[in-house]
């Protein structure tokens, strides 16, 4: 995948052939889409609550169990993606494909923005666009960030239309900039801002090299930002807090390795792997960047490598930046191995590490879809409408579906039985708690601990929503949720019933007596 006339650029290879410049990609996107296709639900530990709120959003006008707990809260948000592009994606396909659309658009525009600014440096685009499927499955697919790698992929498609309009009448130049602007500021605000570092990075670059101001550039630089800047102010305050935690030392590993980090050990060791050959590639002069886009992908590695794991309450930061970088530098980056034999073996790497990594993730994928669907068929019997409190066992060992993933599991129960779920992301969304349930709200949506149920309200956990719980959970709510991954329940709260279990959940029924 090396640019290189041997490979691609000499007339008359193979690598040149039409066909085969169709056919490998089609072949290397498939397969790496498979994880996502095979599965019944769309990967991602957060995804199960994003699909709830989309099935509450265009639910809610007439199911009268959701009207109870839930109401509309229409404002100027940011980070809406999935909301605006799922919710009318359902009216025509169901639910769970229109997350998986969803997730597989996105890596497709991280790969489509990669090659069309390739082909604006390098004046075609190659293969190495390619390597972006070593980055597919990233800490935020993971995670189940969704508006955050969509907006990536948006991001990284209008670095390339800045790019390629750079001869474009001034005000053409400013519309489109300004529309792409606006609905980047829509899908996450935290990529709208790099977005925006981004294009001044470059301009700055050029400034710097060039020493001339070009009023025109400056202009529709600076007015592509004028409306989403004045939206910024009408933006509700934040309820997810002000914490800023810089992390353990381990948080560093986690951001070095985050681009390719589907968090098992396997990906970790490839992590250090390709970031090796990167460094022995760019130490020999063998890997260079685009001069323009040099100084700006270079602070994107540093940045992403200082991240505090936490910023103003918004969480996993140190994960986040790492993966537009990567894709930065793939999109600058250029390869120069004249010996034929060093190039066979960088793609030998490359295919080996990818379809090593594409085997683990779908194995990881399919055991988490797995449980999703039990869990999905446990609440047959549950009636509609329920009050469901989620509990996670302390000693709970999480593993394929990750921490986040086993804790939003039960969000999938909104979907099916258009129950009240506590952990449901209203902060910050067009879906809110009705008054009477707005106790039970958190700023970082966690099930409750068990030493909660008991009155310790010094639990892990919010401190005014334990207390909340501690004190109401016997009258407000049906049932209890009990999330034991790789352990059993412990030290049970009295007057509780096990009606179904399953390899890691256990419903318990709140005897009515006690309420």
């Amino acid at each position: 995948m090396a640019d290189n006339a041997e490979m691609e650029g000499r007339p008359g290879s193979i690598w040149n052939h039409r066909i085969v410049r169709f056919l490998v990609p089609t072949l290397v996107l498939g397969i790496t889409l498979l994880p996502i296709l095979r599965a019944q639900l769309p990967p991602g530990a957060d995804l199960a609550v994003h699909l709830a709120r989309v099935f509450a959003l265009n639910n809610l006008a007439h199911d009268a169990d959701l009207s109870r707990f839930y109401s509309l809260n229409w404002e100027i948000y940011p980070n809406l993606a999935f909301d605006l592009l799922v919710w009318p994606l359902v009216q025509i396909v169901p639910l769970y494909m229109a997350g998986k659309i969803f997730v597989i658009s996105s890596l497709l525009m991280m790969v489509a923005g990669v090659a069309l600014i390739r082909r604006h440096y390098y004046g075609r685009v190659g293969y190495i666009p390619l390597l972006a499927v070593l980055v597919a499955y990233s800490a935020p697919v993971a995670i189940g960030l969704t508006n955050y790698y969509f907006g990536i992929g948006l991001a990284v498609l209008g670095t390339a239309l800045w790019l390629q309009s750079e001869n474009w009448l001034w005000h053409r130049r400013l519309f489109a900039m300004g529309v792409f602007s606006l609905v980047l500021f829509f899908s996450h605000l935290l990529v709208f801002c790099l977005f925006g570092l981004t294009l001044v990075l470059l301009r700055g670059q050029a400034f710097y090299k060039n020493r001339n101001m070009d009023l025109k550039k400056d202009g529709v630089l600076a007015g592509q930002f004028v409306i989403p800047a004045v939206l910024l102010t009408l933006i509700p305050s934040p309820t997810h807090g002000t914490e800023t935690v810089f992390g353990p030392m381990i948080a560093r590993l986690e951001a070095i390795v985050s681009p390719v980090l589907y968090f098992n050990n396997f990906d970790v060791v490839a992590g250090l792997c390709l970031i090796f050959l990167i460094l022995w590639l760019a130490l020999t002069r063998r890997l260079t960047i685009v001069s323009p886009m040099k100084f700006t992908v270079l602070f994107f590695i540093g940045l992403g490598l200082v991240m505090p794991v936490a910023i103003l309450g918004i969480w996993l930061t140190h994960v986040r930046i790492p993966l537009l970088a990567s894709l930065l530098l793939l999109a600058t980056m250029k390869i120069d191995l004249p010996e034929r034999g060093m190039r066979y073996l960088l793609v030998a790497v490359c295919l080996v590490i990818g379809l090593l990594k594409l085997e683990k993730v779908d194995r990881l994928i399919a055991a988490c879809d797995i449980k999703k669907i039990d869990f999905i068929r446990s609440l047959d019997g549950m009636p509609r409408g329920a009050r469901i409190l989620p509990v996670i066992e302390d000693s709970a060992v999480t593993g394929d579906c990750l921490a986040g993933g086993y804790w939003h599991i039960p969000a999938l129960a909104v979907i099916e039985k258009s129950v009240f779920y506590p952990q449901m992301f209203v902060t910050k969304w067009p879906i809110e708690l009705k008054p009477d349930y707005r106790q039970f709200s958190q700023k970082k949506p966690r099930p409750v601990s068990p030493g909660v149920l008991r009155g310790n309200i010094e639990a892990i956990g919010e401190a005014k929503w334990n207390r909340a719980i501690a004190e109401k959970w016997r009258s407000e709510f049906d049932y209890l949720v009990w999330l034991h991954p790789g352990t059993k329940p412990q030290r049970l709260p009295e007057n509780i019933r096990e009606i179904k279990s399953g390899s890691f959940y256990t419903f318990y029924a709140i005897d009515r007596a006690t309420r």
